[in-house]
This record gives structure tokens, C-alpha cells and sequence, in this order.
């Protein structure tokens, strides 16, 4: 049958939909309406059986399963660095061309912590963007540092792509929660097609 999911913009791009082919072989019975979007829509107004949401529920009517904590990296490509040096401590990143996620809620205030201690810098850059895919395609590209979901750079830091700058912190741009999780309507009971492709989405994020 069909199954409708809307999915963040850029996660869903990068994460979600490249794994989609092998959820679709796996079950040759579903056919998939995949739609991008960062908009929170009334999923039972406009029918959506699945939706991937950054950050807490407000709607009491929904479930939420967790998908990821939301880590984020700082990274560079391995160009930047040759060019312009990696910062070895967070004080360094006012030196260096940051590329700045535009968005409500966050900020140009880079935070990391490391041992219960938190370092705010200031950083800023020659680019902006509220679209995390133009963040990270500028990131490869050699433009500066940046700062994504750790589930959007896994891969390319394992390829070695990008350069994961500072490992051993925690770090973040917002003080508000920024998990992910695969949310559906608490009205009706799961379809086992809904609960198919949560299940599949689990394994996605999970390290």
C-alpha cells in the first residue's frame, strides 16, 4: 500500500533518502510519497503516516520515537586545512572562516564542551545559510568550517572527505532541544507499514 513520509529538508536528503532503495526492496509491497519539507504539517489532516522532526513535540495527539540525540561536529575538508590550519582550541575558531547555520533558535555562538566545561565562541564567516545541504556542500567544497548533525557527516568523515576538528567536545550553536525523531499520529493504530519504516529509520541513525 501507499505510504506517505514527509522528511527534513536536509537530513532527509542526505541520510534517509539514499536508503531508501534498500527499505523499497526489502518491502516490494509499499510504495513510498516522499516529500521534503521542514514544515511541521497536520499529519492527520493531510495524511501522513510518517514524519521526521527535529527538536520536542508540542502536540500531545503525537508519538515520537527518537532517532538521533542530534550530535553535531564541527568539520573542515581536508583542503581547508592544508590552506589555512585546524584551530586547536575553541578560542581559534574566531580566526577562521565559519560558515553560520541561519536559523530560529540558533546562533553564531559555536558552544563546546569538553569535561563539564563550556566555551562560547563568536565565529563568523563569508556564507549563511538556513539549508544545512548548502552548509555541508561549501564544507567539501573547502569554504570553512562548519558545523552539521553528526549523522549528516558521518560518511564523509569516514571517507575521510571531511575532518572532524574537535572530537572530544560536545559542541552546539542553540540552547534548545535538537534531537530527531520519527513522529505519527497517536489517533489510530500504527499500520504495520508505518511501523516497517520507523523500525528502518532506527537502523539508519543508529551508529
Amino acid at each position: 500500500g501507499l505510504l506517505r513520509v514527509h522528511l527534513r529538508r536536509s537530513v532527509g536528503s542526505q541520510v534517509i533518502v539514499p536508503a531508501l532503495p534498500e527499505f523499497l526492496k526489502a518491502h516490494p509491497d509499499v510504495k513510498l510519497e516522499v516529500t521534503l519539507t521542514d514544515e511541521r504539517a497536520d499529519l492527520v489532516a493531510q495524511g501522513i503516516d510518517v514524519a521526521v522532526w527535529l527538536g520536542e513535540l508540542q502536540e500531545s495527539r503525537l508519538i515520537a520515537r527518537k532517532l538521533s540525540p542530534g550530535n553535531r561536529v564541527i568539520c573542515c575538508s581536508p583542503a581547508y586545512a592544508e590552506t589555512h590550519g585546524l584551530p586547536k582550541t575553541p578560542q581559534e575558531l574566531s580566526e577562521h572562516n565559519c560558515i553560520v547555520y541561519l536559523a530560529k533558535s540558533y546562533d553564531s555562538s559555536w558552544r563546546l564542551t569538553s569535561g563539564g566545561k563550556t566555551t562560547s565562541v563568536d565565529v563568523s564567516g563569508n556564507l549563511k545559510s538556513e539549508s544545512s545541504a548548502v552548509l555541508l556542500v561549501s564544507a567539501l567544497n573547502g569554504l570553512g568550517l562548519v558545523m552539521l548533525q553528526e549523522a549528516m557527516v558521518r560518511k564523509a568523515i569516514a571517507s575521510g572527505e571531511l575532518i572532524n576538528v574537535f572530537p572530544n567536545y560536545q559542541v552546539s550553536s542553540t540552547n534548545t532541544v535538537v534531537g530527531l525523531y520519527a513522529v505519527y499520529s497517536g489517533r489510530k493504530k500504527l499500520t504495520a507499514k508505518s511501523r516497517a519504516f520507523i523500525d528502518f529509520l532506527v537502523d539508519v541513525f543508529r551508529d
